[in-house]
């Protein structure tokens, strides 16, 4: 299957999967380094998950509202190989001149692909939230680092069957609105 018919939004310019040439994820282990929509997300998911390590389903995201547009929805697909964007975040879609709402990640440009299944992998692997850094390298991009949190969704009968995600260039840091 072809992995390049993502279309930028902004046909003039090349989306960042255009652009990038390698990802790689940091993870933050000191709460005291998150930024403030970080901490936002992990206190929510400890008041929603069922054992602090996955997010049960049908669960209530009024108190992200500010973050929407940072806030990816992902399911994985039925053998869990494979991941599709239910909601890929507005304002993420603005910064990256992407859209991937309904693209499965195996259907991504290389780079990005490898990347980002071995990032929801590992998570499948190993349910529990990452929070921490990406950084993209790639000349040309919007932007380079991005703040993430990734929370994985499911139950302990159907084990993770989807991904949460925070994504919010580390520029639009503090642009949510805060977390009171």
């Amino acid at each position: 299957m072809s992995s390049n018919y993502v279309q930028p939004i902004n046909s003039h310019s090349p989306s960042d999967q255009d652009l990038s040439q390698n990802i790689v994820f940091e993870p933050i282990e000191d709460r005291r380094l998150w930024r403030a929509e970080q901490i936002l997300m992990a206190d929510w998911f400890a008041d929603e998950s069922a054992d602090g390590r996955i997010l049960r389903p049908g669960f209530a995201m009024d108190r992200l509202a500010r973050l929407i547009g940072f806030i990816h929805k992902l399911e994985a697909s039925e053998d869990k190989s494979d991941f599709r964007y239910r909601i890929y975040g507005g304002r993420v879609a603005e910064f990256s001149n992407m859209d991937l709402t309904g693209h499965w990640i195996s259907h991504l440009k290389t780079v990005h692909r490898e990347a980002f299944l071995n990032h929801y992998l590992s998570i499948v692997e190993n349910p529990a939230p990452f929070i921490g850094l990406v950084h993209i390298e790639g000349d040309g991009l919007s932007e380079h680092d991005w703040y993430r949190v990734v929370l994985p969704i499911g139950t302990s009968i159907d084990a993770v069957t989807g991904m949460l995600v925070l994504a919010m260039p580390v520029s639009a840091a503090g642009i949510s609105g805060g977390t009171s």
